[in-house]
């Protein structure tokens, strides 16, 4: 569905029409899918999944539009107060007109007005997009990371909310998901190694890192598989208060990866989370764990695993630990009859 939200002047002069369109809408994504289709091919499909399918998410492409075709757009994508934004691109000839600023605004004034209490973003902070984020009110989580952050109310108050106690459920992992699980993983609790299968450690924004997991987990409800992602969600906030994940390892054959992880108040569900996994037909799962997270440990080794090695001062500790840490590798034999 479009909206109009009204008319703006670019510092040209020319008067152009502001708008946000709210997906699904098959209409306008035959126009936006064109305007982003410099993304990858992940971020196409991303793009295609919340334009054209029903995923649960708040998705919002802001748009500046000239005779009816948009030439600049920002999105926003929400799941009960956080978000994550993105998607910000200006058509090359209607560039340092002072677009980007104009939408940013529009997205900001209708993420807060709809109650949001934090929007999160990656960028390059050597480019031209970070002074717009900066006057927009956000700021750097980690000193050169591009990872940003904007707080209605200051992240002690956000978190106190969104990670809230109330009883926990297990899904599968689905669109919900995806913005829910960055206020998890920007967190500078203990685990460097946060999610082996998808390359994430220390604090990262994971808006790009899970997308292959739901693009997988996509395919294997298709094919009528079991789930290869868990989340732990508080139905009430739709946080996200751990994930579990299995890939296949990319070096040896016959062997897939797996990992668990918790914000610290529930590490207790980790060993159901992993235990509910629907393991693929393999010889053996190896799963990782560094020395700042005991928990992660002890829940594997409850789970079967067996320590294999140790891969001494392995891992920088990012803004997780002021040095490098160990990594301890954990294998177990798997018998090929869950799939």
């Amino acid at each position: 569905m479009y909206e109009r939200l009204g008319d703006v002047t670019l510092k040209d002069g020319r008067a152009v029409e502001c708008g946000v369109v709210a997906g699904p809408d098959e209409e306008w994504a035959e126009r936006i899918e064109p305007l982003l289709g410099h993304k990858g091919e992940l971020w196409r499909w991303q793009n295609a999944q919340t334009l054209r399918t029903v995923t649960g998410l708040e998705a919002r492409f802001y748009l500046l539009s000239l005779h009816e075709m948009p030439f600049a757009n920002v999105c926003t994508f929400v799941v009960g107060r956080a978000g994550i934004l993105g998607h910000v691109w200006t058509r090359p000839e209607f560039r340092r007109l002072g677009a980007s600023t104009l939408l940013m605004k529009a997205a900001m004034t209708d993420f807060a007005g709809r109650g949001g209490g934090a929007l999160f973003l990656g960028t390059n902070p050597d480019g031209p997009a970070y002074g717009i984020y900066k006057q927009q009110g956000f700021a750097d989580v980690d000193a050169a990371s591009g990872h940003m952050a904007w707080y209605a109310q200051g992240q002690e108050a956000f978190d106190a909310g969104w990670f809230a106690g109330g009883e926990a459920k297990i899904e599968p992992l689905a669109w919900p998901h995806w913005p829910a699980a960055v206020p998890l993983f920007l967190r500078k609790g203990p685990g460097v190694v946060r999610c082996a299968p998808l390359r994430v450690f220390s604090t990262e924004l994971v808006e790009g890192p899970l997308l292959p997991a739901l693009q997988a987990q996509s395919q294997r409800q298709a094919d009528g598989l079991g789930p290869c992602a868990l989340a732990l969600v508080n139905p009430g906030t739709r946080a996200l208060l751990g994930l579990a994940v299995w890939m296949w390892d990319s070096l040896w054959p016959s062997t897939c990866v797996v990992d668990v992880f918790c914000h610290e108040a529930h590490w207790g569900r980790a060993g159901e989370l992993l235990a509910a996994l629907s393991l693929p037909p393999c010889h053996r799962v190896v799963a990782y764990a560094d020395s700042t997270c005991p928990p992660k440990q002890a829940v594997l080794r409850a789970a079967g695993f067996s320590q294999a090695a140790v891969l001494e001062k392995w891992l920088p500790g990012g803004s997780i630990h002021p040095g490098p840490v160990d990594v301890v590798q954990f294998a177990r034999e798997q018998t090929p009859a869950r799939e």
